[in-house]
């Protein structure tokens, strides 16, 4: 269940969550007709072009530079027209997952200085189980150690850019990626999640400054598919720690079996885990234009020993940036930058 997201304007929350609300607004949805029209194999070379090609090698090698082996034969890419801007949306996915739905969003500021274009994007499962896994220990924070019976049943990493809302040498960029491991004959399951996300650096920084100040990742049981959860039984973080580029490894243990995962120990962080909602969550709030990783892991248990728990994944982040002027009386600007899988 992977995806790339490459965005003709800045991705924002909507209005209501602004700092600045808007005044005018407009919304799209893309014909998913013509993007499936669109879709060409990675390994078509003959009929990718340039952009195309470029997405597919860069979504390659980002996914074996974390050991995962991902055939091109298994990628599919579309290029599609953008029905507010006329530019250009390109979608990179895996097999076992489609586009399901694309949104795209413009809002004009009160002031009318600015407008804010974005995209939200969900995919879906395409059979009746998901893929299987293409190899272990493909990323920073995967799970180690499995104990007992213990199994990876599943995995799968999403790249996203986000074009920012200032001149930068770079695209706002986070990857998000999963684990579910389960147990042989039982209802027991790990779900292990990370991300990372990287703000795009303005390309004079005599000038402007940028600095993420929220990064937010979250996982839930699928919407329709609450049923499948019985009960949420072990976490981990608990709480905060220490340094973010400090990993600490953290055994979650449900019976007989169990599993480590590595999670970074930042002592601005908090957990969000929810029992009732049977959802797990990490939020980190801070300053920092350097790369942020988020990592969680949630023991939980299936309604029963045949059913496959399901759960949806959410990224948040806000980046601020000033110009100029701006800058020396500490005028900073909020872009806010989302993606939900369609379960959420």
């Amino acid at each position: 269940m992977t995806g790339v997201l490459t965005l003709a304007g800045s991705l924002t929350t909507p209005a209501a969550a602004m700092s600045e609300p808007a005044i005018t607004s407009q919304t799209a949805s893309v014909d998913l007709t013509a993007v499936s029209h669109a879709t060409r194999s990675g390994a078509d070379t003959a009929r990718l072009d340039p952009v195309a090609r470029k997405a597919v090698d860069q979504h390659v090698q980002e996914q074996a530079a974390d050991n995962r082996l991902l055939p091109e034969s298994d990628v599919s890419v579309a290029l599609v027209d953008n029905p507010l801007s006329g530019g250009k949306i390109g979608l990179v996915w895996e097999r076992g997952s489609a586009p399901a739905r694309l949104d795209v969003f413009r809002a004009a500021r009160a002031d009318g200085s600015t407008v804010d274009e974005g995209l939200a994007a969900a995919f879906t499962e395409t059979g009746a189980s998901e893929p299987a896994a293409h190899g272990n220990g493909f990323g920073y924070s995967p799970g180690i150690n499995p104990a007992g019976n213990m199994y990876l049943y599943s995995d799968g990493c999403r790249t996203i850019f986000f074009v920012p809302d200032y001149a930068a040498n770079r695209d706002h960029k986070t990857t998000t990626c999963f684990q579910k491991w389960a147990e042989h004959g039982t209802d027991q399951w790990i779900y292990n999640r990370w991300a990372e996300f990287l703000q795009g650096n303005p390309s004079d920084t005599l000038l402007d400054h940028a600095r993420t100040v929220d990064f937010t990742i979250r996982s839930r049981p699928w919407a329709g598919q609450e049923s499948k959860v019985n009960r949420i039984s072990t976490w981990t973080p608990l709480g905060g720690g220490k340094s973010c580029s400090e990993v600490l490894n953290f055994s979650l243990t449900l019976g007989s079996v169990g599993l480590s995962v590595p999670v970074h120990q930042c002592e601005t962080r908090t957990s969000l885990a929810n029992a009732t909602a049977k959802s797990m969550g990490v939020d980190w709030d801070g300053s920092t234009s350097s790369q942020l990783f988020l990592d969680f892991g949630l023991g939980l248990h299936a309604a029963n020993s045949t059913v496959v728990p399901v759960y949806a994944d959410y990224v948040w982040a806000e980046v601020q940036h000033c110009e100029d002027s701006d800058c020396l009386v500490g005028a900073w600007h909020s872009q806010y930058l989302t993606w939900r899988e369609s379960g959420w």
